[in-house]
């Protein structure tokens, strides 16, 4: 099945949709696109919207809740089935005299920024587009959102600001940025959301807009990428970054896996992909609260986890001709060096070095896990003796039994999974590279 097209349940193939999509009003979400006005704040605005005080940027974009699951489970990210676009008028499907043609916009702020018929809008509100998750950090990043953007006002000047509801609404909402003229999108909350702006970022041959770059204020859960990359999470410095506008070239990996309903997927990841316990843990993590913290809540779910979870075992090839079958707690595929809130696990990966770091931890009893457990944190893993790590561009990893994937720190799936590098894949506005 080329790319491009994906398949229902039974097996017949659709085109993608196009950026807007010609549906049913009511399955249309306002967007604003103002001097950093959120949508909420817009009532209060209505005055000087009137008067033309204020310059806002009004339109319509598909509503997240058209679609029947969410993106990336099942297909790559970018696949949306034309069928599952529901029908809010009946089962017969949507009356031709109800689509709309045209993305309305009322362009105070940006004339020309019309989209009609899935063309770009030209870019304007300086080439800046925030992508803002409220949800992250348990809702932190909503209560201090004011804030940020009053800064980021007074540092960068106009931009758009596109927030998000749902599971893959930043890869959405990262692609048509992109396709507006975005020169910087930044993406505001933590590593799960962090994901999938870069999964916004790219397609099934590379990044969709190469002369982009990517910015990251963190304001999540674990944020264990900055622990690698030089992003600083004071917001003054990190706006100052945004202002200079200095991109460097990472690294990605592009992951192929199976989904829960054992579908193939793909997806690309710019931190940590690993196999066994980091799949278990995440998966736990998830599904509790998140109230205390990245470090808390990680640990937590790791003694969990390893008192209720067992050694796997893992048939491991890699492209350097490393070939063998082994009883592994865990299996690390890094890009970066930390995930799982603070674990060290590739102490001398960089993201720009175009290889993999593949840790393994091997066969050690329960008493010995707990025993070495503090190397897990202060870089002193790679002493010990049931620990590898190999350098590798390619990694392929199967198992008869039940092994999870974490994913720069969710649970998207479970084994078997490939592994490609995708050197210098996107630029990152950072201090300094690597």
């Amino acid at each position: 099945m080329p790319f491009g097209y994906c398949g229902d349940q039974n097996g017949a193939e659709h085109h993608l949709l196009s950026p807007i999509s010609l549906c049913c009003p009511t399955d249309f979400l306002p967007v604003f696109y103002s001097h950093g006005i959120l949508p909420q704040e817009h009532e209060g605005h209505e005055k000087k919207l009137k008067a033309g005080a204020s310059q806002v940027a009004f339109g319509f974009v598909p509503n997240p809740s058209c679609f029947s699951r969410p993106f990336g489970e099942g297909t790559y990210p970018g696949e949306i089935r034309d069928r599952s676009i529901r029908n809010p008028v009946g089962s017969g499907g949507v009356p031709e005299d109800k689509k709309l043609a045209v993305f309305r916009c009322l362009s105070y702020l940006c004339p020309g920024q019309v989209r009609h018929g899935g063309t770009p809008m030209r870019s304007g509100c300086n080439g800046i587009h925030f992508i803002v998750n409220p949800h992250a950090a348990t809702g932190a990043v909503g209560k201090q959102w004011a804030r940020i953007q009053a800064r980021a006002r007074d540092r960068l000047g106009t931009f758009a600001v596109r927030m998000t509801t749902g599971p893959w609404d930043a890869f959405r909402l990262t692609r048509h940025a992109l396709e507006d003229g975005a020169q910087i999108v930044v993406c505001v909350g933590g590593d799960g959301t962090f994901n999938e702006v870069v999964n916004g970022f790219m397609g099934p041959e590379g990044c969709v807009k190469p002369d982009a770059m990517l910015a990251y204020i963190p304001r999540g859960t674990g944020c264990d990428f900055i622990r690698t990359v030089s992003v600083p999470r004071d917001l003054e410095r990190v706006l100052d970054l945004i202002r200079d506008a200095r991109g460097f070239p990472i690294d990605l990996g592009r992951l192929q896996y199976r989904d829960p309903r054992h579908r193939p997927s793909t997806r690309y990841f710019h931190n940590v992909v690993s196999f066994g316990l980091g799949g278990e843990v995440d998966d736990r993590v998830n599904r509790t609260t998140k109230v205390f913290g990245g470090f808390f809540s990680f640990i937590w779910a790791t003694l969990i986890s390893l008192l209720l979870y067992d050694k796997k075992r893992i048939h491991l090839k890699l492209d350097n001709g490393f070939d063998e079958t082994l009883t592994a707690w865990n299996i690390a595929v890094a890009n970066g060096q930390y995930h799982g809130g603070g674990m060290w696990v590739a102490p001398e990966a960089r993201i720009d070095d175009g290889m993999f770091h593949v840790t393994m931890i091997g066969d050690y009893s329960l008493r010995e896990v707990f025993r070495h457990l503090p190397k897990l944190y202060n870089g002193r893993l790679l002493e010990l003796e049931k620990v590898r790590c190999v350098k590798a561009l390619r990694v392929e990893a199967r198992s008869e039994q039940r092994v999870l994937l974490d994913v720069d720190g969710e649970q998207p799936g479970r084994l078997p999974v490939i592994v490609e590098m995708a050197p210098r894949a996107l630029s990152l506005i950072a201090e300094t590279p690597g």
